[in-house]
C-alpha cells in the first residue's frame, strides 16, 4: 500500500487497537501504526545513532536539527511551534543507540502540521554553524578569560554533578567495553569541546536516512493520510542505504572490578559515602519473552520489602538504599542486571558482593517464596491495565516500550502481547523453578560481571574546576589574533542571531477559531452525605479507590511528621502481617499503594487551606473487597514498633531526597521561593520541599541521641489520629460492579467530612540559598498574584506563556547556555515564578528576570504572538485525559470547591485576550527589581559565595540554609 509492504498485522487488547507493521520497499524505512479510537495522536521518528565517541554528537544534533530546515528556514521553529500549538507533547530524546523524535496532539490540523515540521527537521536540517556553537559548545572571551558556553555543555556539567548520573555511566563504561554503551552518549564536559561542526553534519548524513529510520503513529487518524505525509515529505526524496549496525559485547569470560570516583562537598564526611554494584549482561533486548522474565525476577528480587535482595542488603546495614541504576535495564542491544547498595564503605564491596551471590545461591538451591512469585506476577498483570497519560501521553509509552526490541531487529509488536507472554511465564512458573533457572543463568554461572565501586573524591571538583580553567588559560595564550578575532565574531554574530526579529509566517499555525471553546465536565455518579463519591468509567477491569485523611487539625510538631508517617505505612507491618507479609499481600492484590499529601487552595471569599493525605490504589475487579479491607487494616491496625526498620526506612528517603536535588534543584528552588505567599504553598514546601530534607537530617540526627523515642511516640500519636478522626472521604472508580462490591466492603469505614478553618500571615520575602555539590545552578524569583477566579488570571497566563518560551527562553537559555528557564503562573495558588534549570550563571539570570516586566511593557511582542501564546495555553488546559485521570481530577476540583462555571469563565476571558491586557497586568503585578522578588538559589558553595561577594555592598545578600 502506497510504496509499502505489510509485514504483520494484530490486535492488540490494551488499549484496544489494530496494529500495523510495514517497510518501504525502495528505503527499507520501518514503520508501526497503532489504530484506535483515541484522539490524542502520537507521532515519533526514530533514528539508529551509534557515536564513537563521547562528545554528545548524536545528543547536540537532536538539539541542533531543531533549530531550523530546508522548508522552515527560522532560527527556533521547534520553541515557535510551542507557542502556536495545540500539541500536548514535543520533544526529543538521545538514547545510547538511538535517537527519537515524538509529539502528540489531539487536533487533527495540528498534528500535520506538526508532522509537516518535524520530518523536515530531522531529514532536511540547516544544521548551521551558529546554532551548533549555540546548542552544542563554544568559546567566549570575557574580561580576556577564555570560558566554554553551550546549552548542551552546560546542560551535562549539570547532569555529571549528579551522584547517581556518575553511578550509572559508570555502570555502563565497566559493563560495555566494545559496543558503543561503554560511551557517554549525553557527552563527557571534558571531550564535548573536541567535537567540529563538520563532525556534527557528517554524523547527519551518516545516520539520518530513511534506510535507518523507525516511524511511528497511534491514535484515531487513517494511516493512509500518514504514510502519504511521508512519502511526500521525505521518502520520495531517497534511494534504498545501509542501515546503522551495533556490534554485540564481547563476553567476559571472568568478574573483574573496576574504580570510579565522583565529587563530594569538602565539609561531607568521606564515611559511608561510596557506592558498590555488581552488573551482569544479560540477555538480547530482542527476546520479549525473556526480556519480560528478567522484568519480573527484578520485581522478585528487589521490587518490595519482601523481596530478598532488597531485604538482605538493606537488612545487612551495610548500606542505606539500592545502588543507583539498580534493577534491569533493557534497551541496550545486550541488557543488563544491577545490584547493589549506595551509602556504603568501598572497603565493604567484596562483603557486599559475597553477600549478593551468597543470597543467589540460596535462592536457587532453597527456592523462592512461591507467595512472593505469585504477588509480583499479579501485580504486573494489573499495572500492565494501567493507562495513564503521565509522565507522557499513553501512546508515546507505548513506542518507547517498543522502541529497543524493535530497532535492534525483534519484532516489537510482541511488546503489547503481555497477556501471551504472561501465559507461557505461568505455565514456566507451575512447571517448577522457573526463576530460579533464571538467576542460575544470568547470575551464578555468568562469567560477565563486573564488580563496581564508585568514591567519593572530596577534591575531585577544585581538581576539575583547576584542570579546565588552566587549559582555558593555556588555549587562550595560544590563540592567534586571527583566531581570537574569530570567536569574538562568532559572539557577535551568534548575539546578532539571538537578538533579530524574524518572519516566522512559513511555520504552520493554528487559529483562535481551531480552539474548543468548552471544558471537560465530569460529574460524579453518586456522592453521598457521608462522604463517598464514586465515577462509573471505563476501568479495563480494575477498580481505583482514592481515601482521603484530613490533616489540618495537628499541631505544627506533628504536622511536620506527616510525610514521614504516610511514607512509613504501607513499608512497616501491621497487627496480623509483619511487613514482608503485607509487601506481598499489597502486590497480590493491586498494582501498588500510593500515599501524597497535599495541601488545597479551597476557593471561598476567605482565603481556606485543606490539609489532606490522599491515599490510592488500583486493583483487579475480582479484588476489589479484599483491597478495600487490607487498606483498612494498613490504617487501623498499622505496626510501628519496629524502630530500627522506622530509622533504616528514614535513612533510604533521605539518600533519595539528596539525589533528587541535584536533578530537581529548579522545583525544589521554586517552591521554597512561592512559600511565603500562602499556608497551601508554605505546607507544600514545609512537607515536599528542602524545608523537609533539612528537617529530616535533624531526625536522624536526633535518632542517635534517643534512640528514636520521641521520633516514636510521636508517630504513635499521629497513627491514633488516623485510626479514629482523619478519614474524610472516599472516591470509587471503575465499572459500575466493581464500585457496588467496593462499596460493601467499605461500608464499616468511619467517614467524617471536616472543615477547619485555618489562616495565614504572609511571610518577607526570601533571599536564601541552599548549598549542595554541583556544577550548575537553580535560581527561582517569586512574587504573589492573584488566582483563577480573579479577571487578570488569563492574562497573566498568557503573559508567563508569552515571556516562559520567548524572552525567557531566548536570554537564559540562548544566550547564556542554561538548559532552561521559564516563567510559570499557577492560577490554583496565585503565584508567579521565574526560573532557571542547570545554569552556569546566578546574578545575570536574576537580572534577565528583573528585565521580563520592561520587555513585555516596552510592547516587545505582536497581535500574533499573543494569539499563538493563547493557543499554548490552551493546550494546557484541555490536555486530553483517561477517562481515570478525568474523574480524579474533577474529584480534586471538588474539595477544592473549583467548579465548571469558574473555570468556563477564566477560558472565556482566555479566548479574548489582547496585547494591552498582557501589559496591563505586567505593570500591575512584575517587579522591577529582582530584589522585590522572593529568591532562593541552589548553587554549589562557590558559586553562591561568587554571588555574594557581588552583593556584598547591599542588603541582599543570600541566607545560607542549613
Amino acid at each position: 500500500m502506497l510504496g509499502w509492504r505489510v509485514i504483520r498485522t494484530q490486535d492488540v487488547e490494551i488499549p484496544k487497537s489494530s496494529l500495523i507493521e510495514l517497510e518501504h520497499i525502495k528505503t527499507g524505512a520501518r514503520y508501526i501504526h497503532l489504530a484506535n479510537d483515541c484522539q490524542e495522536n502520537v507521532f515519533a521518528v526514530a533514528l539508529k545513532t551509534v557515536p564513537g565517541d563521547a562528545t554528545g554528537v548524536a545528543h547536540i544534533l537532536e538539539h541542533t536539527v531543531l533549530t531550523g530546515s530546508k522548508k522552515y528556514p527560522v532560527r527556533d521553529p521547534f520553541f515557535s511551534m510551542l507557542k502556536r500549538s495545540l500539541q500536548t507533547f514535543m520533544n526529543a530524546f538521545t538514547s545510547s543507540d538511538w535517537t527519537a523524535y515524538p509529539f502528540a496532539s489531539p487536533n487533527k490540523k495540528d498534528f500535520y502540521n506538526l508532522m509537516s515540521i518535524y520530518l523536515d527537521a530531522v531529514f532536511f536540517p540547516n544544521i548551521s554553524k551558529l546554532n551548533f556553537l549555540q546548542e552544542g559548545w563554544r568559546y567566549e572571551i570575557s574580561d580576556d578569560k577564555l570560558q566554554i558556553e553551550g546549552v548542551v555543555y552546560n546542560e551535562m556539567k549539570g547532569s555529571m554533578s549528579s551522584p547517581d548520573r556518575r553511578m550509572e555511566e559508570a555502570i555502563m563504561a565497566a559493563t560495555y567495553s566494545e559496543s558503543p554503551y561503554h560511551i557517554n552518549t549525553g557527552g563527557d564536559p571534558e571531550m564535548i569541546p573536541n567535537l567540529s561542526h563538520d563532525d556534527l553534519v557528517a554524523f547527519h548524513r551518516k545516520f539520518y536516512h530513511p534506510s535507518n529510520a523507525y516511524f511511528y503513529t497511534y491514535g484515531n487518524l487513517a494511516l493512509g493520510d500518514n504514510l502519504k505525509m511521508i512519502n511526500e515529505n521525505v521518502l520520495d526524496h531517497f534511494e534504498r542505504a545501509s542501515g546503522a549496525t551495533i556490534t554485540a559485547e564481547k563476553r567476559l569470560k571472568k568478574p573483574k572490578t573496576m574504580n570510579y570516583t565522583y565529587p563530594i562537598a569538602s565539609a561531607e564526611s568521606m564515611r559511608k559515602k561510596s557506592q558498590v554494584a555488581v552488573s551482569w549482561l544479560t540477555c538480547s533486548a530482542t527476546d520479549n519473552l525473556e526480556v519480560f522474565s528478567l522484568e519480573l525476577l527484578e520485581d522478585i528480587l528487589i521490587g518490595n520489602a519482601a523481596s530478598p535482595i532488597k531485604k538482605t542488603l538493606l537488612d545487612s546495614g551495610l548500606g542505606t538504599d539500592l545502588c543507583d541504576a539498580s534493577g534491569y535495564e533493557s534497551e541496550s542491544l545486550d541488557t543488563r542486571f544491577v545490584l547493589g547498595l549506595r551509602d556504603a564503605d568501598s572497603e565493604a564491596a567484596e562483603k557486599i558482593e559475597t553477600l549478593l551471590m551468597d543470597t543467589l545461591r540460596d535462592l536457587v538451591d532453597n527456592g523462592i517464596d512461591t507467595e512472593l512469585v505469585e504477588a509480583v506476577v499479579n501485580s504486573n498483570e494489573t499495572r500492565k491495565r494501567y493507562i495513564s497519560n503521565s509522565p507522557y501521553p499513553f501512546g508515546l509509552q507505548v513506542f518507547l516500550d517498543m522502541v529497543a526490541p524493535w530497532i535492534h531487529g525483534g519484532v516489537a509488536s510482541e511488546v503489547l502481547q503481555f497477556e501471551t507472554l504472561l501465559k507461557i511465564i505461568k505455565e514456566r512458573i507451575a512447571s517448577g523453578g522457573y526463576f530460579e533457572r533464571l538467576i542460575k543463568k544470568y547470575f551464578l554461572e555468568n562469567t560477565h560481571r563486573v564488580l563496581v565501586i564508585m568514591s567519593p573524591d572530596k577534591n575531585m571538583q577544585d581538581r576539575e574546576d583547576a584542570q579546565l580553567s588552566q587549559q582555558l588559560e593555556r588555549k587562550l595564550l595560544a590563540l592567534s589574533d586571527d583566531a581570537r578575532k574569530e570567536v569574538v565574531e562568532q559572539k557577535t554574530a551568534l548575539d546578532n542571531l539571538q537578538a533579530g526579529k524574524e518572519d516566522l509566517s512559513c511555520l504552520l499555525s493554528l487559529a483562535l477559531s481551531d480552539i474548543d471553546r468548552s471544558i471537560e465536565k465530569v460529574q460524579a455518579d453518586e456522592s453521598s452525605s457521608d462522604g463517598l463519591t464514586s465515577y462509573d468509567k471505563d476501568s479495563y477491569g480494575l477498580l481505583y479507590l482514592i481515601a482521603s485523611f484530613d490533616v489540618s487539625g495537628l499541631d505544627a510538631q506533628l504536622n511536620k511528621l506527616i510525610p514521614f508517617f504516610v511514607y512509613l505505612l504501607p513499608l512497616m507491618g501491621t497487627k496480623k502481617r509483619d511487613y514482608e507479609s503485607l509487601a506481598k499481600k499489597i502486590d497480590y492484590l493491586s498494582g501498588g499503594i500510593s500515599i501524597a499529601v497535599q495541601a488545597i487552595n479551597v476557593f471561598r471569599e476567605k482565603e481556606y487551606c485543606k490539609e489532606t493525605v490522599q491515599m490510592q490504589i488500583y486493583c483487579l475487579q475480582k479484588n476489589s473487597q479484599e483491597t478495600v479491607l487490607l487498606l483498612q487494616e494498613i490504617i487501623e491496625e498499622h505496626d510501628f514498633s519496629d524502630q530500627e526498620r522506622v530509622k533504616m526506612l528514614l535513612m533510604t528517603l533521605g539518600a533519595k531526597y539528596e539525589s533528587s536535588i541535584v536533578e530537581q534543584g529548579h522545583s525544589y528552588a521554586a517552591m521554597k521561593a512561592c512559600s511565603v505567599f500562602s499556608r497551601a504553598a508554605e505546607l507544600s514546601e514545609s512537607w515536599q520541599g528542602l524545608e523537609q530534607f533539612l528537617y529530616l537530617k535533624k531526625l536522624l540526627a536526633d535518632f542517635k541521641l534517643d534512640n528514636g523515642q520521641k521520633l516514636m511516640q510521636e508517630l504513635k500519636i499521629l497513627g491514633d489520629y488516623f485510626k479514629t478522626k482523619a478519614l474524610c472521604g472516599l472516591v470509587l472508580i471503575g465499572n459500575r460492579e466493581n464500585i457496588l462490591n467496593a462499596k460493601e466492603a467499605s461500608k464499616n469505614w468511619r467517614v467524617s467530612e471536616t472543615s477547619r478553618e485555618n489562616t495565614f500571615q504572609k511571610s518577607e520575602n526570601l533571599r536564601l540559598a541552599y548549598i549542595t555539590t554541583t556544577a550548575v545552578s537553580f535560581v527561582a524569583a517569586a512574587c504573589k498574584v492573584p488566582d483563577i477566579r480573579h479577571e487578570d488570571a488569563a492574562a497573566l497566563m498568557v503573559a508567563s506563556k508569552i515571556l516562559s518560551r520567548g524572552f525567557v527562553h531566548n536570554e537564559i537559555r540562548e544566550k547564556r547556555g542554561a538548559y532552561g528557564g521559564f516563567a510559570r503562573y499557577d492560577y490554583l495558588n496565585g503565584s508567579w515564578c521565574f526560573g532557571s534549570y542547570r545554569d552556569p550563571h546566578i546574578m545575570s539570570t536574576l537580572a534577565v528576570f528583573a528585565k521580563a516586566k520592561g520587555y513585555l511593557t516596552a510592547e516587545n511582542i505582536s497581535d500574533k504572538e499573543v494569539e499563538e501564546a493563547i493557543i499554548a495555553v490552551s493546550a494546557d488546559i484541555a490536555r486530553p485525559n483517561t477517562e481515570i485521570e478525568s474523574a480524579m481530577k474533577a474529584y480534586t476540583r471538588k474539595i477544592m470547591n473549583l467548579g465548571d462555571e469558574t473555570r468556563q469563565i477564566f477560558k472565556d476571558r482566555l479566548i479574548v485576550i489582547k496585547k494591552e491586557n498582557l501589559i496591563a497586568v505586567c505593570q500591575k503585578y512584575l517587579r522591577d527589581n529582582w530584589q522585590d522578588y522572593s529568591v532562593v538559589v541552589v548553587s554549589s558553595k562557590e558559586k553562591i559565595r561568587n554571588a555574594n561577594d557581588q552583593l556584598q555592598t547591599t542588603n541582599y545578600e543570600l541566607e545560607i540554609m542549613n
